[in-house]
């Protein structure tokens, strides 16, 4: 099972679903989410945990940060984790910087690792700017993703799941689907 963190996701919570739909669309997801916990497919290629608080990550794992972390304490442990943040989130790489883990920068600009190439309607171009490690130690190697995503659907949300599942070794060739269906 590949497992993702969401951290200080906060509000209309539209980073936890879009990830969620992202790994629901490749290979099913078990969600622990506060004290809601469902599964969307037996077999579930996926954990998903949703924080509003961390101390410590000790696991293989794709950790994505909110804009909501004032509960996030200063000695924050995290071993094994590849970290993802929109690039103007200060408070979040303030914290990152102190742990040592990688970071995938995500947002519109061109100097990022994760940006947006173009968009029209329901798709997205996201642009890999340069080389990413998996978690499997595999490397990525620049590319560009086509993305299908529901209409209206906000930038940092559809790079970090796009930075999810490529963390998460997920095959691009054929692009990325992030529409939420409904249930």
């Amino acid at each position: 099972m590949k497992n993702v963190i969401i951290c200080g996701d906060c509000g209309d919570r539209l980073l936890t679903k879009s990830i969620i739909s992202a790994c629901k669309n490749h290979g099913g997801v078990l969600v622990l989410n506060g004290g809601n916990i469902y599964q969307t497919s037996d077999g579930a290629e996926y954990l998903v945990v949703c924080v509003n608080s961390l101390t410590e990550a000790d696991c293989s794992a794709v950790l994505v940060m909110g804009e909501a972390l004032c509960q996030i304490p200063p000695a924050l442990s995290l071993n094994g984790v590849t970290a993802v943040s929109e690039s103007s989130n200060t408070d979040a790489l303030k914290i990152l910087s102190r742990t040592g883990v990688p970071v995938v920068g995500c947002s519109s600009s061109v100097m990022d690792t994760m940006t947006l190439s173009c968009i029209s309607g329901n798709y997205m171009m996201i642009s890999l700017q340069r080389p990413l490690s998996a978690l499997s130690g595999k490397i990525i190697e620049p590319c560009e993703i086509i993305v299908r995503c529901n209409e209206g659907q906000q930038l940092y949300p559809a790079l970090a799941a796009c930075c999810t599942l490529l963390l998460c070794g997920v095959p691009y060739e054929n692009g990325y689907d992030l529409t939420e269906y409904p249930d």
